[in-house]
């Protein structure tokens, strides 16, 4: 049975026909539009220019599944509250895209498609408690719970409380609402705010040549970051109970000095006979296409099948 798996993130929208074994046929990439008519037309090109390549091929009921950036709500197939693609906002997603394509389609949020992607990318025996922290044009993240994704709650319009690194009230502000959040030191969209000031450019890529150079404040941009990005994971492991927690997207895959920075310090938390010595914190198996592969996992109605590793 093939799927079709679209992850729409605040920059690029990604949409990929899998087959039956979770193996991507045939992937299409564009920058994301920046009105709903144009999203809309793009999407149903990308969705009808994947189903044709099962022309012919067996398929039955070919479905896709919509990852979108933000909190949806199943019931109404609407996303209720995106930062990063406001103009989604409040949309009847699921009714507009099913109307246009004639394809079933399941929506969730890009955090629970690209957790479920990793999860499912694991070795077994795959962890019970499991989370993924996805640091892109925003910050996201998803759980799993004995083997089964977490849906995000529709009435949250709030950065969950765990993922703030500072709640003393003297953290930046948030476009969620809070202060102290990790998305406010964090995320692409603040990394590339802080590189503008010191005139780096590009954005991620700009940060990374000039820490190759040793640029103090550029270190020191970078090092917060991690440093806040530790005690978030810290933050999730206790509230969860988690025992596997997964860092990944496009910032981590752009900033690879940041992602050393993070890993070492973690190793010095964890440091010594505790219960964070139990926790692992582990790369990313699927890099960027997370998302992307956890949505063709997610519309399948048995979505137990392994992600393949590109």
């Amino acid at each position: 049975m093939f799927t079709i798996g679209v992850d729409v993130g605040g920059t690029t929208t990604r949409a990929a026909l899998f087959d039956d074994v979770g193996r991507a046929v045939r992937v299409l990439r564009r920058p994301t539009a920046n009105c709903y008519d144009t999203w809309l037309a793009q999407l149903r090109e990308d969705l009808t220019s994947l189903a044709a390549e099962c022309d012919g091929k067996e398929r039955v009921d070919l479905r896709a599944g919509l990852a979108l950036p933000g909190i949806v709500d199943r019931t109404t197939g609407r996303l209720v509250r995106s930062v990063n693609l406001p103009f989604l906002q409040g949309r009847s997603i699921v009714f507009d895209v099913q109307s246009l394509t004639h394809q079933g389609v399941n929506l969730c949020t890009d955090a629970e498609a690209s957790t479920w992607g990793e999860y499912m990318a694991l070795p077994d025996p795959r962890p019970p408690r499991f989370a993924h922290l996805r640091l892109g044009t925003g910050v996201a993240c998803g759980v799993v719970m004995d083997g089964k994704p977490v849906p995000t709650d529709p009435n949250r319009t709030t950065h969950w409380e765990a993922l703030r690194y500072r709640t003393d009230g003297e953290g930046p502000a948030c476009s969620c609402g809070l202060n102290g959040c990790l998305e406010t030191v964090a995320s692409g969209r603040a990394l590339e705010f802080q590189a503008q000031q010191l005139g780096i450019l590009p954005g991620c890529q700009g940060l990374q040549e000039a820490a190759k150079t040793g640029t103090v404040q550029v270190m020191r941009i970078l090092r917060e970051a991690a440093l806040a990005i530790v005690m978030v994971v810290e933050k999730l492991i206790h509230a969860k109970k988690l025992d596997t927690v997964s860092l990944g997207g496009g910032v981590i895959s752009a900033v690879p000095t940041l992602e050393e920075m993070i890993f070492r310090a973690w190793n010095d938390k964890r440091d010594g006979e505790g219960p964070m010595a139990k926790v692992r914190l582990v790369r990313s198996a699927l890099g960027d296409e997370s998302g992307l592969v956890g949505a063709g996992l997610l519309a399948r109605a048995n979505s137990q099948i392994r992600a393949i590793v590109p």
